[in-house]
């Protein structure tokens, strides 16, 4: 388990390098996981991208691998969370893939000091969603009622392609549970 401390929490990550030269400094990708998930859902993108260059997975506080925050957090403490992981792995600016809400945390990150940025990759995300409160709140309602892993049997359907390999359906009910 690989974690940094940023204002007193631990925020897990996982990193792959290249094994020829030093790539502590150079063109950083960083990648930041959808809500559902953590930095697992890209193991296949650090194992391809690690190969030519530094690749960064972070979890967010309460997520994954990182210790729960002492009360929820809003997307500008999560950024600032993910600036301070970058600032302790050394990180100065780095191209930022973000996945649904990861591309949420990276408009929020690039809002607040887009110098930090080589380039902004957004997958499936959002700037504001006119629904977000009724989401949020369905999501809630369903949670009070079922476990993680129910929660996560239920979504993995819409979240995955039809012939998504059962394989990793597993992984994702797994990840999300």
């Amino acid at each position: 388990m690989a974690v940094v401390s940023v204002n007193n929490l631990h925020i897990g990550y996982n990193e792959a390098r290249p094994t020829q030269g030093d790539s502590s400094t150079g063109d950083a990708v960083l990648f930041l996981h959808g809500v559902g998930s953590d930095k697992s859902a890209w193991d296949a993108q650090l194992e391809h991208f690690g190969k030519i260059r530094r690749a960064v997975a972070l979890d967010y506080p309460g997520y994954g691998e990182s210790d729960f925050p002492v009360s929820e957090l809003k997307r500008e403490e999560i950024a600032r969370y993910i600036f301070g992981a970058m600032d302790e792995l050394k990180i100065k600016e780095a191209h930022v893939v973000g996945l649904s809400m990861g591309g949420v945390i990276a408009l929020e990150m690039h809002r607040q000091n887009s110098l930090r940025f080589r380039s902004l990759t957004l997958a499936n995300t959002f700037a504001c969603h006119p629904e977000a409160e009724r989401i949020i709140e369905r999501s809630q309602h369903a949670l009070a009622r079922m476990t993680m892993r129910s929660f996560a049997e239920t979504r993995v359907e819409s979240l995955l392609t039809a012939n998504a390999q059962p394989a990793l359906k597993r992984k994702v009910v797994e990840t999300m549970a």
